[in-house]
Parts: C-alpha cells; structure tokens; sequence
C-alpha cells in the first residue's frame, strides 16, 4: 500500500490511488509467481524493491507535473511511462545475466555504491515521514517544515522510528 502511495503521491492521483494501490498488488502477486515458476532455483523469492521506487516516483511525478489537466489521462501516462521504464530495465538486466557482466559491477567505486544506497535510505526516510505525517517532503529544504508542526507529528515520527528500530532488531 505504502509504495504505491510513495510513487502515485501527486495531488492528481487522489481519484484513483485505490485502483493504483490493486494494480500494485496485483503486479507483485505476478512478479512473485514469475519468478517462483520461473526460476532454476527452488528458492527463488520475487519482491518489489525499493531500489525501482524512486525511479518510478520521481516518472510519476514528472507526468503528474506535466499533464495535470486531466486526472484520467495522467494516470493512463503514468502507467505506461513506468512500464515501458521497467521493461527496458528489465530487458537490460537480461542482457547482463545472458552475457555474464556482472563482475563489472565490482568497477564501480565502494563511495559511489554507498552514496547511492545512502539515497535510497534517505528517500524511503522522507517518503515514510512524509506519508505518517501529511507533510510533503521533496528537497531537503523542505525538512524544516517539521520544526513547525505541533508535538502530535513529533510523536507520531517518533512511534515510527520506535517501530522501525523493533523491526530491525528483531529480525
């Protein structure tokens, strides 16, 4: 539920986010049974990650900014744009696998893949306080929002951050 409210958080999606939110599940109940049937390992697990998060929110956003006229019509771009986006990524991870190149990955620099994993964590961050709090956080200018809102949303992000910390520690 929360991923498809963090990539269909434009003010133009209100109408349908109940439909997107069903379209969501029902593309992971696919994903996972692809890859459960698909797969030469009887372990195989499919999951959404949230490495395609920010793409396809930030795809989703940038529609939503540009066709704001209608909401119909910004959905049915929407969901194109972030198919064809996750085709070609998907065809371009096939070609990886087919030609065996994932030792390239070891180029790249250990700064450059802690720098992007740190953004993925700060954006999952904002996109949480965001959704627990009703406040829009898009920049990181916009992290001063929070320091004028009443006691309730400080306690609300901390009963998160409580929860989330119980999670982890417990897995």
């Amino acid at each position: 539920v929360s991923y498809a409210a963090i990539v269909f958080r434009a003010h133009v999606f209100r109408t349908t986010i109940t439909k997107l939110t069903k379209l969501f599940f029902l593309a992971s109940a696919l994903h996972q049974l692809t890859m459960t049937l698909g797969s030469k390992l009887p372990f195989a697990v499919g999951q959404v990650q949230d490495v395609g998060l920010i793409l396809l929110s930030q795809l989703a956003t940038n529609v939503a900014d540009n066709v704001t006229d209608n909401p119909a019509v910004a959905t049915a771009t929407t969901l194109v744009t972030c198919a064809l986006a996750t085709f070609i990524v998907g065809v371009g991870l096939f070609f990886v696998g087919r030609f065996h190149l994932g030792g390239l990955v070891q180029l790249i620099p250990l700064p450059v893949v802690g720098g992007y994993l740190s953004y993925i964590g700060y954006f999952c961050l904002a996109a949480g306080i965001s959704l627990s709090t009703g406040i829009s956080i898009t920049t990181p200018a916009t992290w001063i929002q929070l320091a004028r809102q009443p006691l309730v949303v400080w306690l609300q992000i901390a009963a998160a951050c409580v929860q989330a910390l119980l999670i982890c520690a417990t897995a």
